[in-house]
């Protein structure tokens, strides 16, 4: 935390389906619990941010969003694709 900066890797589903392991890298704005960075994963068509906050008493818990978007090749099609989701921690 002192350091100022985020980082985390998740896994993230769609339907049963992996997406692959996604890799965080992110900073705290000045002053606040907020934070924001971006989220990619090695050979991913996939790429996207995330921003999200500290909660609780020590900042123990923590909640972000994020988004995704690619044109990803799915059983055999290429095309544009979006995922979001929500990531929650304690």
């Amino acid at each position: 935390y002192a350091a100022k900066t985020v980082t985390f890797a998740v896994t993230i589903t769609s339907n049963g389906t992996s997406l692959g392991t996604y890799n965080g890298l992110g900073t705290f704005t000045a002053g606040t619990n907020q934070f924001s960075g971006t989220l990619t994963a090695p050979g991913s068509a996939l790429s996207g941010n995330f921003s999200g906050s500290l909660f609780g008493a020590a900042g123990e818990e923590v909640g972000l969003a994020f988004s995704l978007t690619g044109t990803p090749i799915i059983s055999g099609t290429p095309g544009k694709r979006t995922a979001i989701g929500l990531v929650l921690g304690k």
